[in-house]
């Protein structure tokens, strides 16, 4: 209502819901209906999962990982930025390695491990509730987490969905892109 009008749009993990409403890509009523979906399924999942926050780089991430398949980079925030989710014993072993090399790690007050392994469980369901929804292209350019690029029809359907409740969410990825089309202004 001030007049203002972004030339595109992007959010953090369930912030791209409110992007994709803002965008036209989904109605109001649709985007409560997945985001309460979303919660409470996430709800439903296993317990005993832990989120940190570590200051190092996406490769390093990999690599600190590799040998726990109930971990997944769950967020890439910044080139030093990123958020490491999963299995709890897992984590703690990880944290203390990290610690172990002089690296800090920040635990996230969560209550479940999301953008995780641990939310596979949940996957098929949350799928058949995103069918219920209709998706129509942006009427403004929007950014996805999954891959830090514009939209394109990959994102018009509900595996999209699926696969951004599960992925890592690449919000560094989506700033640089912002950058490289000399945007200005970040709201």
């Amino acid at each position: 209502h001030w007049g203002i009008v972004p030339d595109l749009l992007l959010g953090h993990s369930i912030g791209e819901y409110s992007a994709a409403c803002i965008a036209g890509v989904i109605k109001l009523e649709d985007a409560v209906k997945l985001v309460a979906a979303r919660g409470r399924l996430m709800q439903s999942s296993p317990s005993g999962g832990k989120m940190i926050s570590v200051m190092i780089d996406e490769d390093y991430a990999k690599a600190a990982i590799a040998e726990f398949p109930t971990v997944s980079i769950a967020a890439v925030n910044a080139p030093q930025s990123i958020v490491l989710s999963g299995e709890g014993q897992a984590i703690d072993l990880i944290v203390d390695r990290l610690n172990s090399q002089g690296i800090k790690t920040t635990e996230l007050n969560v209550s479940h491990a999301f953008h995780s392994p641990l939310m596979e469980p949940i996957l098929h369901e949350f799928r058949i509730i995103a069918e219920s929804v209709n998706f129509n292209p942006p009427t403004i350019k929007l950014l996805s987490n999954v891959t830090g690029e514009p939209w394109d029809d990959k994102q018009l359907s509900p595996e999209y969905w699926v696969e951004h409740l599960r992925s890592a969410v690449r919000f560094s990825d989506g700033i640089d892109y912002a950058k490289s089309k000399n945007i200005g202004g970040f709201l």
